[in-house]
C-alpha cells in the first residue's frame, strides 16, 4: 500500500513537535537534576562536618571516662586505712568485723560510682570480702587480674569482658592495695571491681547532640576476624549474644573503625541502611567510635526541592503536549479522509489475495483426497479436522464420526492408551513420531498400520497442528508373530534339554558355599583357639611381676618424704592404671579364647539386663556427658533369651562404650529391644550411636581381633561381643544408619524355651 506525501508530511511535522517536546524534557530535567546534586553535596558536606565534630566530642568524652576510673582506683590504691585494716585482718584480728566493714565499704563503692559488684582477694587467690550483690564465686578472670595487679604492683583495667555466653559485657578494674614498709612497698591485697558501662558510659556514648531519629554512636572493637558490637544498639533488639560483622566488609564503617582508618566515610551500617559517618579510635584503647545518621533523613530536607523541579517539569511537558494536540486536531479531518481512500484500496488488493490464497488451498485438499494412504490432520489445539477419502475407506466410517477424537474409537483396545500418549506427548514437544497400532478395517478386523506424524506451521511460521499418512503393515506383522512362534517352540525345546543341567550346577554351587563357610568358621575358631592358648601361657608369667610391680610401688610411695610430696600422686595413679590396663587386656584374651559352655546358658531377662547395663555405664564415668536411652517395644513383656549373663552383660557394656566414644557429647546412644515376634525363635536387641559412622571398605573387619582406629583402643572389644554372641547360638551385625549420622550394632539372641530345661 502506497502512502501519499501529504499524509507523510503531517507524519514528518508531528515527529518534529514531538523531537522539540523531548528536548525542552530532557533540558529542564537536567537542569533540575544539576541543581538538586549541588544541594546534595553542599548539605552532605554541612552533615558530614557536624558528624566529625561529634565523633571528636564522644572521643574526648571516652578518654576523660577512663581517666575518671583511673584516678578513682589510685585513689583507692592509696588508701593507708584500708591497707592498714587488710594487716589486721591478715593478723587474725576480728576477721569477721574486717569483712563486714569491706562489704560496707565496697557497697558504698557501687552505690556511689558506676560499679556493679567488688572482691578483695588476697595475692595469693583466697577471698578476703565481697560485695552483698556478688553471689556465684568470682570466675578465673577476677583471679588473673589480682595476679597482674599483684606482679606489677599497679592498677590494672581490663578491656570489654564477658563471663561466659549470654553474660553481659563490662570492665575490670583491678586495684593493689599497697603497704609502705621503709623505702619500699608490698602488695597485701586486691580490689577487683566491676565497672559497669550501662550506668553511665553508654549513656555517654548514645546520647546525641541535636535532634534525630536515625543518630546513633557506636562503640566497636576487633575481635579475631570480626567487628564486635559492645554498646546496645538503637535500631536492634536486644539479644543475650553479642552482634559481630565480618571485618572484610569494608563498607561498613565499623570495619573502618577497627582497622584504624579515621575520617569521614558514606556506606552501609549493620541494617543494610545507607549511611554518613565518621570514624575514630580512641586514644590508649583498642576501641573504635563510629558516629552515624541515615542518609534518608539527611535527605529529607531536598524533599521541597525535588517537588518545585518535578513541578516546572510536568507543566512544561503538558503544555507543549497541549500544542502538538492542537495542531493535529486541525489536521485530523484531511488525514482521516485520505487514510479512507488507502483503506478502500487496501481492501481490494486483499480480497484479491485471499481469492488467490483459497484457490490454491482447494487444490491442495483435493492432493490429499485422492492421495493413496490413509492422511490425517489435526489443528493447534490437538483435534483432528481432517481425514482424507482414502482413511475413511479405510475404516469405512463418516467424516463426522472421525472428527475431534472420534478416530480413536477404531483404534484397538489394548493400543490406544499408548497410541494416544504417544500422540500427546509429541504434540506437546512439536516433534515428529512414528508409531505402530491396530486400526479397525471397514469389515470389523483389525489390521496392523505405521502411521508417520509431523508438525506443520502457517504462512507467519506459527505452529498450526499436525499432519500424518499412515502405512498397512498387517502382513508385514502376521509373518513376524510366526517367526517369533517358531523361536519361542525352539526356545523351549532347548529349555527343556538343559534344565537337568541348571538343577546340577544349583546343588554343586550351594554345596561349595556350605564348604566356603564352614572352613572360614573352622579357621576362626583355629586362630581363637591359639589367642587363647597364647594367653593361657602367658597371663601365669605377666601376672606376677604385675602384681610385684604395683605392690613395690605402693610401699614405694609410702615412704614420708614421698607420701607427703603431692607432686609424686599422678605417677602413683598413672602406675596403677597401667597396671589394671594390662590385667584387663589378659582378661580378654584369655576370654577371646574360651567357649561358653552349656551348662551356663540360663534364662536371662534381656530389658533388665539391657537396663542394669546402662545404669553400670553411667556410674563408671565412661558415658562422658552423653545420654543412653532404652527403647522397648514388647509392651514392657519380659523377655527371656538362654544366655550368659555376665557375659551378655559384658556384650552390652563394650557395645556402649564403643558408642560413647564416637557419639558426641550430648548426643543420645539408643538401647532398642525389638518385637519377640521375630522369625527364627531370635530375640533383637540394637545399640545405635550417633557418631561420624563407619567407611563402606572397614566394615567387615570390625569385628576381627586387635582391629582398631581408636587411639588407646586395644581392638578386642568388638571381637568378643562377636565371640560371646556367636558362642550363644546367635549372631551380631552392624551396618551405618541412613539417613546419617551414626551407625547401629544388632544382636540376635536366641530365646529361652520352656524344654530345654
Amino acid at each position: 500500500m502506497k502512502i501519499p506525501p501529504s499524509i507523510k508530511s503531517a507524519k514528518s511535522d508531528s515527529a518534529w513537535y514531538a523531537l522539540a517536546i523531548i528536548i525542552l524534557t530532557v533540558f529542564v530535567s537536567l537542569a533540575g537534576y544539576s541543581l538538586v546534586q549541588q544541594q546534595k553535596r553542599f548539605l552532605l558536606d554541612e552533615k558530614q562536618k557536624e558528624i566529625a565534630t561529634i565523633a571528636d566530642l564522644k572521643s574526648s568524652q571516652l578518654v576523660q571516662w577512663r581517666k575518671e576510673r583511673i584516678a578513682e582506683g589510685s585513689s583507692i590504691r592509696a588508701n593507708i586505712m584500708i591497707a592498714h585494716r587488710t594487716l589486721d585482718f591478715y593478723a587474725n584480728k576480728d576477721k569477721t568485723k574486717i569483712r563486714q566493714e569491706f562489704r560496707t565499704w565496697i557497697d558504698s563503692l557501687i552505690d556511689l560510682g558506676e560499679y556493679n559488684r567488688g572482691v578483695i582477694l588476697s595475692p595469693v587467690g583466697e577471698i578476703i570480702a565481697t560485695s552483698s550483690n556478688f553471689g556465684a564465686a568470682p570466675s578465673q578472670h577476677y583471679f588473673n587480674l589480682a595476679a597482674e595487679a599483684t606482679r606489677e604492683h599497679e592498677l590494672i583495667f581490663s578491656d570489654f569482658h564477658s563471663d561466659g555466653d549470654g553474660d553481659p559485657y563490662d570492665f575490670n578494674m583491678a586495684v593493689p592495695i599497697m603497704n609502705a614498709n621503709g623505702t619500699t612497698s608490698n602488695c597485701i591485697a586486691i580490689l577487683v571491681l566491676d565497672i559497669d558501662p550501662a550506668k553511665r558510659l553508654y549513656p555517654l556514648i548514645q546520647a546525641w547532640p541535636t535532634t534525630s531519629s536515625t543518630a546513633e554512636t557506636l562503640l566497636v572493637k576487633r575481635k579475631n576476624g570480626s567487628v564486635l558490637f559492645l554498646n546496645d544498639l538503637r535500631h536492634r533488639s536486644k539479644n543475650s549474644l553479642p552482634f559481630q560483622l565480618p571485618v572484610s566488609q569494608l563498607n561498613l564503617p565499623s570495619a573502618r573503625a577497627v582497622l584504624g582508618q579515621e575520617g569521614s566515610f558514606q556506606g552501609i551500617d549493620y541494617r543494610n541502611i545507607e549511611v554518613i559517618s565518621a570514624t575514630r579510635v580512641v586514644p590508649g584503647t583498642q576501641w573504635g567510635l563510629v558516629a552515624k545518621i541515615d542518609l534518608s533523613e539527611v535527605m529529607q530536607s531536598l524533599t521541597k526541592t525535588y517537588f518545585i523541579v518535578t513541578t516546572v517539569g510536568v507543566v512544561i511537558v503538558i503544555s507543549l503536549t497541549l500544542g502538538v494536540f492542537l495542531w493535529n486536531l486541525r489536521k485530523k479531518t484531511e488525514t482521516i479522509r485520505r487514510m479512507f481512500e488507502i483503506e478502500q484500496k487496501h481492501n481490494l488488493e486483499l480480497k484479491q489475495s485471499e481469492d488467490s490464497l483459497t484457490r490454491s488451498r482447494d487444490y491442495h485438499l483435493k492432493l490429499l483426497e485422492d492421495f493413496p494412504s490413509p492422511v490425517w490432520r489435526s489443528g493447534s489445539d490437538g483435534r483432528c479436522n481432517y481425514f482424507n477419502r482414502t482413511w475413511l475407506a479405510f475404516t469405512g466410517r463418516s467424516l463426522e464420526q472421525e472428527l475431534d477424537d472420534g478416530w480413536a474409537d477404531g483404534v484397538h483396545p489394548d493400543d490406544r492408551e499408548r497410541c494416544l500418549a504417544t500422540y500427546r506427548e509429541a504434540f506437546q514437544e512439536q516433534r515428529s513420531f512414528i508409531m505402530e497400532y491396530r486400526l479397525r478395517f471397514n469389515d470389523g478386523s483389525y489390521r496392523w498400520i505405521n502411521d508417520h506424524g509431523r508438525p506443520y506451521y502457517d504462512l507467519e511460521g506459527a505452529f498450526a497442528g499436525y499432519i500424518g499418512s499412515c502405512f498397512d503393515i498387517n502382513v508385514q506383522k502376521n509373518a513376524e508373530a510366526e517367526l517369533q512362534g517358531i523361536h519361542q517352540r525352539l526356545e523351549q525345546q532347548i529349555l527343556e534339554r538343559t534344565s537337568d543341567l541348571y538343577e546340577i550346577n544349583s546343588l554343586l554351587r550351594k554345596e561349595i558355599d556350605e564348604r566356603k563357610l564352614l572352613e572360614q568358621q573352622l579357621l576362626s575358631a583355629k586362630r581363637l583357639e591359639a589367642i587363647g592358648q597364647i594367653a593361657g601361657g602367658v597371663a601365669h608369667e605377666v601376672r606376677n611381676p604385675l602384681n610385684a610391680i604395683l605392690t613395690i610401688t605402693e610401699a614405694l610411695f609410702k615412704e614420708q618424704e614421698i607420701a607427703s610430696n603431692p607432686e609424686f600422686e599422678p605417677f602413683i595413679l598413672h602406675i596403677r592404671t597401667q597396671v589394671n590396663r594390662l590385667v584387663h587386656l589378659m582378661n580378654d584374651l584369655l576370654d577371646l579364647g574360651r567357649t561358653i559352655p552349656a551348662n551356663s546358658l540360663q534364662p536371662v531377662p534381656l530389658d533388665s539386663v539391657c537396663r542394669d547395663t546402662l545404669d553400670l555405664w553411667k556410674s563408671t564415668g565412661v558415658s562422658k556427658n552423653k545420654w543412653g536411652l532404652l527403647y522397648n517395644d514388647n509392651d514392657d513383656s519380659p523377655v527371656l533369651v538362654s544366655a550368659d549373663a555376665l557375659k551378655l552383660q559384658q556384650i552390652f557394656f563394650n557395645l556402649l562404650e564403643n558408642a560413647g566414644f564416637h557419639t558426641p557429647v550430648t548426643n543420645n546412644i539408643i538401647v532398642r529391644l525389638c518385637n519377640k515376634n521375630i522369625p527364627g525363635g531370635m530375640a533383637v536387641a540394637q545399640v545405635i550411636d550417633q557418631g561420624s559412622g563407619i567407611p563402606e571398605d572397614k566394615l567387615p573387619h570390625v569385628f576381627d581381633p586387635f582391629y582398631t582406629d581408636r587411639k588407646g583402643g586395644t581392638g578386642l572389644g568388638l571381637a568378643l561381643v562377636k565371640h560371646f554372641v556367636e558362642n550363644m547360638g546367635g549372631f551380631v551385625h552392624i551396618w551405618n544408619n541412613d539417613p546419617p549420622p551414626g551407625c547401629t550394632v544388632e544382636i540376635r539372641i536366641p530365646l529361652y524355651h520352656e524344654e530345654k530345661k
